[in-house]
C-alpha cells in the first residue's frame, strides 16, 4: 500500500464523516432504496452483507429487508490470526458482539463458519460491500487488508458497492489483487464500470 493510498483513504474517510447528519440519514435511505430493487438483488436466493460501522453507509435495512422476502443472509467475520473472511449464516434470532475490530459479528462456533471458496458465493448471490472509495470503472478503494477484493476474487457473485457521493474519485489504481465492483450505489446514481 502506497503512502499516495494512504493519503487518499484518510481523505475520503474524513469527507464522508463531514457529513451532515441529517443527510447521511436521508442518503442511507435513498441508497437502500436504489440498491434493493436491482435486478441482481432481487433475483439473489442468497445475500451476503456486512454490518455497517461508523460512518459507512447504513446496511440494516437490508437485513430485514431479506429476511422479509426470505432469502438467506450470510455476513462476514474475520477469523482471528488469518487475512481471510470467514461467512456466517444469520437470522433475526441471531445474537452479536463487538469484535477486536469494533465491528459487530454474529456470536458463533467453528461448526457455522462457512469457506469464501464455498459454492455458496455463485452468480445467484449478491454481495453487498462497504466502500471507502470508488472510481467510474467500479474500482474500490478499501480499508487497505485486501479482506473484499480476496473474497470477490473467488466468486462469480454479483458485487455491490454502497458509497455517499463524495466518496467519488478521480482514479482508483487497481493493482492485480484489485477485484472491481459489479456496481456502485450512491444517493444520486447507480454506476457500472465505464
Amino acid at each position: 500500500m502506497t503512502e499516495n493510498k494512504q493519503e487518499l483513504r484518510a481523505s475520503v474517510l474524513q469527507r464522508r464523516q463531514d457529513l451532515l447528519d441529517d443527510d447521511r440519514s436521508l442518503w442511507n435511505m435513498i441508497i437502500f432504496e436504489r440498491a434493493h430493487k436491482l435486478r441482481p438483488f432481487q433475483l439473489a436466493r442468497r445475500v451476503h452483507l456486512y454490518r455497517s460501522f461508523g460512518t459507512e453507509v447504513e446496511s440494516n435495512h437490508f437485513f430485514d429487508y431479506a429476511w422479509g422476502i426470505g432469502k438467506e443472509v450470510y455476513v462476514p467475520v474475520i477469523r482471528q490470526g488469518t487475512s481471510e473472511l470467514a461467512h456466517v449464516l444469520v437470522d433475526r434470532d441471531t445474537k452479536w458482539h463487538r469484535s477486536a475490530f469494533g465491528l459487530e459479528e454474529p456470536m458463533v462456533d467453528s461448526e457455522m463458519l462457512v469457506e469464501s471458496s464455498d459454492e455458496r458465493w455463485n452468480s445467484d448471490c449478491a454481495i453487498i460491500v462497504p466502500v471507502v472509495g470508488f472510481d467510474l470503472h467500479c474500482h474500490r478503494l478499501g480499508y487497505g487488508k485486501g479482506f473484499y477484493d480476496r473474497f470477490l476474487a473467488e466468486t462469480t457473485a454479483v458485487s455491490i458497492g454502497l458509497a455517499f457521493e463524495c466518496q467519488k474519485l478521480q482514479h482508483v489504481a487497481a493493482e492485480d489483487h484489485d477485484v472491481s465492483l459489479t456496481c456502485v450505489v450512491t444517493e444520486q446514481r447507480t454506476y457500472v464500470p465505464l
